[in-house]
């Protein structure tokens, strides 16, 4: 009998000690852990505690991170690359990085590197964190280097939320290749700065894919500065944000300023811009002081194979190219884009042959596939003083039903209000209600090489649908704020009867203007509801 109840006894000491054994091989390989990571950890340590932390990004055992696992940086100057790809979260657990409670951690990017690693992952969230390059090769690393390269698994939300990252070749680089790419990427709250090539990058490694790579992007409340262009490079650089092969995106709230000091290429850099990219809204942000050495230098852009998308409720101030530059080009229309509620004050110093507002199509190939199409330039206020030497709107090479409509024009620089040239569709652009003020010295209309003092002089000389303009009292010049980019139509020229009042049916009254008040009904000119 008592040997029947030791041999009882003995199994179940056994089972609880398999149990135990087994409940602690489950918590160590398949419960979510906690690692820790230090510049001052130990060589030896697991990254268990912030005692046992790593001391090397690059010594984070990828074999143990799994959803909900959380990687936490302690402290300043860890070294490394922390390689995430191909790792999977979840999106009630995703794989989490940021610093400790008690102080904001850094970075620092070893040479050739990049200061974290993406590659064809799933649910990661990245915050609270800064990434920092290394003082001996300041340029050539990236911040965050988000890659895509297959299509056979999920590339999906990425978050990253309070970062900052500084002097390196790209802040964030999200990649694609041919149709692999990354849906719901979310960037909120963070700083780029003083970076080589772009602030935030979306493109597709695979030079002209039509492929929308990526989808559902979100860019909101980021500030990018000081990113410098590199000189020697013949493509663009220096620009602040930019959407390329994206279907579905929005940058909102946000800030590209002094970015393309270096760029001598002949394209670009821009603030804020779109290209090759469908249902993009650029919205509510503001572009100031962008610097080019040869081409662009401006504040917001839809490029070459946008369509669909909108420029809405965006301030441009003080760039040296335009403020909103539309452009299409080597066989890539771009159509059914809108333009409204925006301000231009003091744009193209650079003098070249942009306007504020720039609409340029088919400048190599011409034709119907490289042409802007179906454009809607509404409701905005362009300001220029005399410092700048621009036109306030210009319009170039194939550009089809462009609707001009209900814009104040304010030229005090010696260029025109409209240019038009090297026009391949005469009655591709139709003026209807716009409104201007105008210097003395200043045209006010430059038509294919002829310039004409008055509106009426170029509209009985012109054969196309030039539509109409009204004078108007001057707002503030450059100097001008939002609150003053509205014009009053009681003691201004601006009636009921004024043409701003029959340009067909296109004017918004659920939208919302500059100064954030709902439109109504009343259609009237400028970026900012009258107050009467």
């Amino acid at each position: 009998m008592r040997s029947s109840i030791l041999r009882i006894a003995i199994a179940g000491a056994i089972i609880a000690a398999l149990f135990a054994a087994g409940n602690y091989v489950f918590k160590q390989y398949y419960s979510p852990l906690t690692l820790f990571v230090s510049a001052e950890g130990s060589a030896h340590g697991d990254g268990s505690s912030p005692k046992a932390a790593l001391s090397s990004l690059s010594d984070v055992p990828r074999e143990k991170i799994r959803p909900g696992t959380k990687i936490v940086l302690l402290g300043q100057g860890i070294d490394g690359m922390l390689n995430l790809s191909e790792l999977k979260g979840t999106k009630e657990d995703p794989i989490v990085v940021t610093s400790g409670e008690d102080e904001r951690a850094s970075i620092t990017v070893a040479p050739g590197k990049a200061g974290i690693a993406i590659q064809d992952s799933s649910h990661i969230s990245i915050s609270n964190i800064d990434i920092k390059a290394n003082p001996t090769n300041p340029t050539d690393s990236e911040g965050i280097w988000i890659k895509a390269e297959r299509t056979d698994v999920p590339n999906e939300d990425i978050r990253i939320d309070d970062v900052r990252v500084s002097k390196l070749k790209h802040g964030i680089l999200v990649s694609g290749d041919g149709e692999a790419g990354f849906t719901d990427v979310t960037i909120r709250n963070s700083v780029l700065s003083d970076n080589r090539m772009q602030g935030i990058l979306f493109h597709n490694a695979v030079p002209d894919s039509p492929h929308f790579s990526h989808k559902n992007v979100l860019i909101d409340g980021v500030q990018v500065t000081g990113t410098t262009g590199d000189a020697t490079a013949e493509a663009n650089s220096g620009s602040g944000i930019v959407l390329g092969n994206v279907d579905g995106g929005v940058i909102q709230r946000s800030l590209a300023e002094n970015n393309g000091a270096y760029s001598s290429a002949t394209e670009g850099p821009i603030g804020m811009w779109a290209y090759r990219s469908n249902n993009i809204a650029i919205r509510d942000n503001i572009s100031r002081d962008n610097k080019t050495k040869e081409a662009d230098g401006g504040g917001f852009g839809l490029d070459l194979g946008v369509t669909n998308s909108i420029l809405e409720r965006n301030v441009s101030k003080d760039n040296m190219g335009p403020g909103y530059l539309i452009f299409a080009n080597d066989g890539q229309k771009s159509s059914r884009n809108i333009v409204r509620f925006n301000a231009s004050i003091n744009d193209t110093r650079w003098g070249n042959y942009h306007g504020q507002i720039s609409i340029r199509g088919g400048l190599n190939d011409g034709g119907p596939l490289s042409e802007i199409n179906d454009l809607l330039v509404t409701n905005n206020s362009i300001i220029s003083s005399p410092s700048t030497s621009g036109q306030s709107i210009s319009i170039a090479a194939d550009v089809s039903n462009a609707r001009i409509f209900r814009n104040y024009f304010e030229m005090t620089a010696p260029g025109p209000v409209v240019k038009l040239s090297e026009l391949n569709n005469p009655t591709g652009a139709r003026f209807c209600g716009n409104a201007y003020f105008t210097g003395d010295s200043t045209n006010a209309v430059e038509s294919i090489g002829t310039s004409f003092t008055t509106f009426p002089e170029w509209w009985s000389a012109s054969p196309t649908d030039t539509g109409s303009f009204e004078s108007i009292a001057p707002a503030k010049g450059a100097s001008a704020k939002v609150t003053d980019l509205h014009f009053d139509p009681g003691a201004q020229a601006l009636t009921q009867n004024s043409p701003a009042a029959v340009c067909g049916d296109e004017f918004d009254a659920t939208a919302t203007d500059l100064a954030g008040q709902k439109v109504g009904d009343q259609p009237f000119v400028g970026a900012v509801r009258p107050s009467v």
